[in-house]
Formats: C-alpha cells, structure tokens, sequence
C-alpha cells in the first residue's frame, strides 16, 4: 500500500509546514499541500483537492499499487476539513483518512512512520501528538 499525505488548509501555510517538516527529516515527496485562498470560491477549492487527489490515484494505478491517502487539515469545522470529510466520503478509487488539527509534530509523526514504517497508522500518529501541546514552563519547572 502507498502512503499519500495532502495537507489542507487555510491558506499556504501548509506548504511552508512541509518544508518546516523537510529541514527536519528531510524529503519528504509523499507530501503535498492545496491551499484555500481568500478569493476562492468553495467549488474551486474542491476541484483543488481532487485534482491533487486524481493526480495521486493516477500515479498509483499506473505503478498497480494500492493507494492511501491521508488528508490532514488545519481546523476542524472549516472549508478545508469539511470538503476533505465529503470527498472522502464520495471517493472509491482510494483509501482516504481525514485529520484534522494539524500541527507540526503530527506531520513529524505522519513522515516518520512513513519514511521508516511505509505504513501510516493513524492511530498511533493521533495518541502520539495528543501529548505534544502543554506548558513548557510547568513541564521543566513542575510548577
């Protein structure tokens, strides 16, 4: 099974997360990112993301590999998760995940298992990040 992750969000800072991302762990081609703009109409954006999605199916029907997808989004609630929830409702072609609260170390966690692993178990990617928020102040001062 091949691991996708496109990253959906309120403007480019999904892009900029990956190459955060890539400085870390390096390359990392599984990832893509579609941005929502402001002068976007809602029917653009979702011709964006299964476009980006098409174009990963292709890729994967032409090397007769299975296909995940996993699309991660910036909040929940928003244009960006609540087309990812539809289209991964609608589509067939592909296994699709929905994520939402993306952060850097979700991503971290996503590429590492991928990059190491090969598979992505959302699960595990979820328990960890949920320990990654917290105050830094009362973590090293226990105060």
């Amino acid at each position: 099974m091949e691991e996708k992750i496109i990253l959906l969000t309120h403007g480019d800072w999904g892009k900029t997360l990956k190459s955060s991302v890539e400085m870390i762990l390096g390359k990392a081609d599984f990832v893509s990112a579609v941005a929502l703009t402001p002068e976007m109409l809602l029917a653009e954006f979702r011709q964006a993301v299964e476009a980006a999605i098409l174009a990963e199916v292709k890729k994967a029907q032409e090397k007769h590999v299975l296909l995940h997808i996993t699309l991660m989004t910036d909040v929940f609630g928003g244009t960006p998760t609540n087309v990812a929830a539809v289209i991964a409702k609608e589509r067939e072609d592909c296994a699709i995940s929905v994520i939402t609260g993306l952060n850097c170390p979700l991503l971290i966690e996503a590429c590492t298992q991928i990059s190491f692993g090969g598979e992505l178990d959302i699960k595990k990617v979820l328990a960890s990040c949920q320990s990654s928020i917290f105050d830094v102040m009362e973590k090293i001062t226990g105060k």
